[in-house]
């Protein structure tokens, strides 16, 4: 697939909005809190970041080892910042299944989270933090401020 079709491509390059813009935007790496998606849904998982090399690349054995290092820099120091909200867990993942680029998604378990509910689940069960483009903004200006 190329940059033109690519849906990470399209959020990093700013032609798809992202809540507050780009957290991180260096030579190799954006980051940004997930938009809800796909349109028209308009709520989203607050605190759902994705950390995405810049150069279109489908996974990790696809990245150099510099680039490799820079993401993984990143998703450590997003976790933390998510952490300093009051994450009590930061779940990382790259799946890799529906967009063929590297995003790396970051998934808060914040503190009233049940015990009974799996990772899997932290982002949909009835009282999860949820929330429109303005509340996931201003969930990304705050982590910014972290950084």
């Amino acid at each position: 697939m190329e940059r033109s079709g690519c849906l990470v491509c399209q959020e990093i390059d700013g032609e798809v909005a992202v809540p507050d813009g780009l957290l991180v935007d260096t030579d190799t790496v954006g980051a940004f809190h997930r938009p809800p998606w796909p349109e028209p849904d308009d709520d989203v998982f607050l605190g759902h970041l994705l950390v995405c090399p810049h150069r279109h690349a489908a996974d990790w054995a696809a990245l150099t080892d510099d680039e490799a290092a820079e993401v993984g820099a990143w998703v450590a120091r997003l976790s933390r910042a998510l952490k300093a909200l009051g994450a009590t867990r930061v779940y990382t993942m790259s799946l890799g299944h529906a967009v063929d680029h590297l995003h790396v998604h970051l998934v808060p378990r914040w503190p009233e989270t049940p015990d009974d509910v799996s990772w899997q689940h932290v982002d949909d069960y009835p009282g999860a933090r949820r929330g429109e483009m303005e509340a996931a903004a201003d969930l990304a200006r705050r982590v910014r401020e972290e950084l």
